[in-house]
């Protein structure tokens, strides 16, 4: 099994092109259960439904959430498919198994006080504050990702035309357009702060004081 999860981890991060958050998720949740069927004495090959029912009922007894169980389920549920795809296996123990059903909270929304207070709060009076402040800006302006947001890159911003362009989950590539407040922002703090921050050629447009990436 060592070997398949490889493969199928190399597999994900390669042509999948998955963010390295999820293909952590993914490991985590293999090698939680590589250790289970493994402790069960139970080869990958020979794994049935009723393993896999056990094996829920074992997250349960840890006191797992459902939203957990399911993201488990569903990691396993794509090594089977990719070592069945590649003949490794005769049938998919995760076909017929019923993820926990997951309670769907409202989402908490900030109040229009609140974003004024949050907006505020960097104070632009170092560069610091003036980077802090283009970030907060950019994010409000756009709706960005905070992944999105310190994967922007100077080259993806079009001043003259008003848009940013994204590349978002699975490398996909998106325009989004930002009003002139959030631009000049940003142009304040690639004029004033960034120059000061960059030590090296890097393209990422937010950078720490040591001059990285954020």
């Amino acid at each position: 099994m060592e070997k398949q999860l490889k493969l199928f981890f190399e597999f994900l991060e390669n042509e999948k092109k998955l963010s390295n958050n999820t293909l952590q998720s993914y490991k985590r949740d293999l090698k939680q259960f590589r250790r289970y069927i493994e402790g069960c004495e139970v080869a990958y090959t020979k794994v049935d439904e009723e393993v896999m029912q056990n094996y829920i009922e074992y997250l349960e007894e840890l006191g797992k959430k459902p939203s957990t169980i399911s993201r488990c389920i569903a990691s396993i549920r794509s090594f089977y498919q990719y070592v069945l795809k590649k003949g490794k296996v005769k049938k998919d123990p995760t076909k017929n198994l019923q993820s926990p059903k997951v309670e769907k909270k409202a989402p908490c929304v900030l109040t229009s006080k609140e974003v004024e207070l949050l907006l505020y709060q960097p104070k632009d009076v170092d560069l610091k504050g003036i980077r802090d402040k283009a970030m907060l800006e950019t994010m409000y302006a756009s709706g960005l990702r905070v992944s999105e947001l310190l994967s922007l890159q100077l080259g993806n911003i079009n001043f003259n035309e008003g848009y940013l362009k994204i590349k978002g989950k699975g490398s996909k590539e998106r325009i989004v357009p930002i009003g002139e407040f959030a631009l000049d922002f940003i142009n304040r703090y690639v004029t004033l702060v960034r120059p000061k921050y960059a030590k090296n050629r890097t393209k990422y447009l937010f950078l720490n004081r040591d001059g990285a990436p954020i």
